[in-house]
């Protein structure tokens, strides 16, 4: 793999505080297992990114760029994929900050869930929304929603049917009791549906929880139990737990 990147930051006190232009490269060769010793083995890939960051006042972040790529899967060549983004953030209030991202473009599905075959362009759009609040200094509360769906391609139709779409919303929750005693609580419920060109749909659903207790004697010396579950589910099926467990972990710092 061969990659390279060049920026150029340009700082003022105006409206734009920031701004920082990027192009970065990517080339990616695979040898084989019959490589020969000095050869940089076959192009399989090449990504061309653009960009720009910019930090405007009230400390909010704006960016957007625009990717070229070549992909080979299977022996089967995807060249000229064009991808872009945009993202904007904000943290103006010490209590609340909030994240946008949207990506959407050209991309490859490289395994299908349902019809079986050989790799398949794709013409994708994924949207992600992050908050964190913080009502008072001890507790912290994250709500997170990601939602992504994915259309096959063909080359007179940028969505000649729908192949994919999911729905991912989670929660952290931080509560620092005491000085000592610390508690964290993540939630994520994930749903994914996929259609077949017939028009068959299979969906699958996955939940999961994490509860961690910290307790801190003194720096470098800590208590940590945890316990995670997990459940499975799909269309017909309500969510069932197939997998659940414990941890604990002592941290000691011995100093001499």
């Amino acid at each position: 793999m061969l990659a390279g990147f060049l920026s150029y930051t340009r700082q003022s006190t105006g409206f734009f505080r920031r701004v920082v232009p990027k192009i970065r490269f990517e080339e990616v060769y695979d040898h084989g297992p019959s490589g020969r010793f000095g050869s940089i083995g076959a192009h399989t890939d090449r990504l061309v990114s653009s960009y720009i960051d910019m930090m405007l006042p009230a400390a909010t972040s704006f960016s957007f760029g625009y990717t070229r790529a070549f992909l080979r899967v299977e022996d089967i060549d995807f060249p000229g994929l064009d991808r872009g983004f945009v993202y904007l953030g904000s943290q103006a209030l010490r209590a609340f900050g909030w994240d946008l991202f949207i990506r959407g473009g050209e991309d490859v599905i490289f395994d299908d869930a349902v019809d079986a075959g050989p790799p398949l362009p794709a013409t994708f759009v994924t949207a992600s929304l992050t908050t964190a609040n913080r009502p008072f200094p001890p507790l912290r509360i994250g709500l997170d929603r990601s939602t992504s769906r994915v259309w096959r391609r063909s080359a007179t139709r940028w969505r000649e049917s729908r192949y994919a779409e999911s729905a991912i919303p989670r929660f952290k929750g931080q509560l620092q009791v005491d000085r000592r005693l610390g508690l964290r609580l993540i939630g994520e419920y994930r749903i994914e549906r996929f259609y077949a060109r017939s028009g068959s749909l299979a969906a699958k659903r996955e939940g999961s929880t994490d509860v961690l207790v910290t307790y801190l004697v003194y720096p470098g010396q800590s208590l940590q139990l945890g316990w995670s579950t997990l459940a499975n589910g799909d269309r017909d099926v309500p969510l069932r737990t197939v997998a659940r467990g414990g941890v604990a972990k002592l941290t000691y710092l011995w100093r001499f």
